[in-house]
């Protein structure tokens, strides 16, 4: 997994939820998202398998950064 392609298409993906999100039958799910970001905890998560040639400080994690996302990641722990 690499290159700015990568990247538009996962910033896509954010906006068709972020979008959804607004939606009356999603109002449980945007109040969850707001808790989470008012824990200062990060919402959107990107995960993947296999492998990925981002680096921190570099043009792809800029443009995710931007937009509230971190690097992709292999696995997250949830609380």
């Amino acid at each position: 997994m690499s290159g700015s392609g990568e990247v538009a298409d996962m910033i896509k993906k954010l906006d068709w939820l972020q979008a959804k999100l607004q939606a009356p039958n999603f109002k449980g799910f945007a109040d969850l998202t707001r808790e989470t970001e008012a824990r200062n905890e990060i919402p959107y998560r990107w995960l993947y398998k296999g492998k990925t040639s981002f680096r921190a400080g570099g043009k792809e994690a800029k443009q995710l950064a931007k937009r509230g996302l971190r690097l992709p990641e292999r696995k997250i722990q949830v609380r």
